[in-house]
């Protein structure tokens, strides 16, 4: 999901910058830190009671077990910055709460509390919930506030310009822009057909209006090579705000596309429970109830009054309430990007088709050559693949590595057929090798499922490696190759 976190006002603060006049002050600001995010409030100067109003928003892939840490510091330019406390909240706390608003007690310290607020959001595939999030975010906060997410796998590009004129090659890489967020995919090298397989994730302000950015870039040449611009309100009217398919590229060669998958999701503010595996529970409720009300200030020094009751950290206060309708399941392993949704899990087969390691899964058809100082692999067709979805199909496709190199640019990839156990690819896959090269190398050949970047399910079908060695690559005939049960890659 994402979180919301309003850093408001802090108060009574310890003074820091004791002058000659013995009065004491403080320039204090807040720095933020979420996992490997971090962000930072502005310094309000020569005050022990600041009030920031300033919000921040980041992706939360599991609640359960992280926390945020809210460290306020005071500044001092000549020197390092001094502590004046920190707070921790406990994320999966705030999420079964939904929405929080509390002035919390700075530990570390001698005195100080700092008051946040708190919003929980899941993600929502429905567009009619993206509506409601626009009507709840308000007019103004369009433009500050982000009311959906954009998850995108940057998969492949097919066809682009040659930018090495010697190798016939080009060593690409692509720059995607949304917002004010700029991301870089890594470069593939030497290949006019380069597999990138990367995740990226975007905070949307307004779906309607913003697009996508997306720049090729021969990294040799630093020269653009296409460009891309996908509007995210082309989205919202697709089947589950999704979308995969190869993209044309502008101002690029004429056949050239990148293909992507997209999927845009609601932030939709509902109280949401985990359990101790992380995991949503069976029952998710709109929230109704206002937000709670900041407790009364009271004067530096003075004691609380009867109603006022010095507030706890959040894992305390909700933290130790018992969840309820808690689903009970079995631990779980954690994706690298949070999951709105995730398909059936791919070993979910009948009992007759299961597959141990090892084991035999299927065939594949292929004829292997070399031609013009390149090694040639037409990938015919595969039969006899196991089930993987619900509905005892599957989506494979052909990764390739030319062994010993297993990077990014050794990569080569067949496009995806679609619910088929028996697919037909009839692509030509190649690699730039020298003929006296050939019987040092081998062909890793994987047959692969291809699920949602949202999903936990396993995706190798079988894996088998051609031995050059062996091969007559004068003949250029098809030939069956057996495929074997492997664990997932990582690739």
């Amino acid at each position: 999901g994402v979180m919301r976190l309003e850093v408001v006002e802090a108060r009574d603060l310890e003074k820091k910058d004791i002058g000659f006049l013995k009065k004491g002050s403080a320039d204090p600001f807040v720095v933020v830190k979420m996992g490997g995010e971090s962000f930072k409030t502005e310094v309000k100067k020569n005050t022990l009671a600041p009030n920031w109003s300033e919000t921040f928003e980041f992706f939360v892939d599991y609640p359960q077990g992280q926390k945020i840490k809210l460290q306020l510091y005071d500044y001092d330019k000549a020197s390092d910055n001094e502590s004046m406390g920190y707070v921790e909240l406990d994320i999966s706390a705030l999420a079964s709460q939904g929405i929080v608003d509390l002035w919390l007690p700075l530990e570390d310290t001698k005195s100080g509390e700092v008051h946040v607020k708190c919003t929980w959001f899941a993600l929502s595939s429905d567009p009619k919930d993206l509506v409601v999030a626009k009507q709840d975010h308000g007019e103004q906060s369009k433009d500050l506030l982000a009311n959906a997410a954009l998850f995108v796998k940057l998969d492949c590009g097919k066809k682009l310009p040659i930018a090495n004129k010697v190798k016939r090659s080009t060593s690409a890489m692509c720059k995607l822009t949304l917002g004010n967020k700029t991301v870089e995919s890594q470069v593939v090298e030497d290949t006019v057909n380069p597999v990138w397989d990367e995740f990226y994730r975007f905070l949307v302000f307004n779906a309607k209006y913003q697009e996508l950015n997306l720049e090729v870039i021969d990294s040799h040449k630093e020269k653009n090579i296409g460009v891309l611009e996908i509007s995210l309100n082309s989205l919202i009217d697709a089947q589950d705000m999704s979308v995969e398919q190869p993209f044309p590229l502008r101002d690029s060669g004429y056949e050239s596309s990148v293909v992507c998958e997209l999927k845009l999701r609601a932030l939709v503010n509902r109280k949401v429970k985990y359990d101790a595996c992380g995991g949503e529970v069976t029952s998710v409720t709109e929230i109704g109830q206002e937000e709670a009300k900041p407790q009364p200030k009271t004067e530096p020094g003075a004691e609380p009054t009867e109603e006022y009751v010095k507030p706890v950290p959040v894992a305390e206060k909700v933290g130790s309430e018992e969840p309820q309708n808690v689903r009970q399941r079995k631990p779980v392993s954690s994706p690298a990007v949070p999951t709105p949704e995730s398909k059936p899990a791919a070993d979910s087969k009948p009992p007759d088709s299961k597959s141990t390691p090892g084991e035999r899964t299927g065939e594949i058809e292929l004829s292997i050559t070399h031609k013009d100082n390149k090694l040639i692999v037409v990938v015919h067709s595969a039969r006899g693949l196991q089930p993987c979805d619900s509905d005892g199909l599957a989506d494979p496709y052909v990764r390739m590595y030319l062994l010993p190199e297993k990077s990014k640019s050794a990569r080569r990839k067949t496009d995806v057929v679609k619910n088929s156990l028996e697919p037909k690819f009839n692509e030509t896959l190649d690699w730039a090798v020298d003929r006296n090269e050939i019987p040092k190398r081998s062909l890793e050949v994987i047959v692969k499922n291809d699920v949602s970047f949202f999903s936990r399910a396993k995706t190798t079908m079988g894996k088998t490696v051609v031995e050059m060695s062996s091969l007559d690559l004068e003949k250029s005939e098809p030939k069956w190759y057996p495929i074997y049960d492997e664990p997932d890659d990582s690739d």
